[in-house]
């Protein structure tokens, strides 16, 4: 997991054990996780 906080606070990254993003959590964020989501999805 790694965060990064500026002005607009933090945001939380998360990977599995095969090192796949699989997880952003952070202010301002929930419609960008749910298309990110989406895309993956398709993928």
């Amino acid at each position: 997991m790694a965060t990064f906080t500026d002005a607009s606070g933090t945001t939380t990254y998360a990977w599995n054990a095969r090192n796949q993003l699989t997880r952003i959590s952070g202010p301002g964020l929930t419609g960008l996780r749910q298309l990110w989501l989406k895309n993956r999805q398709n993928h």
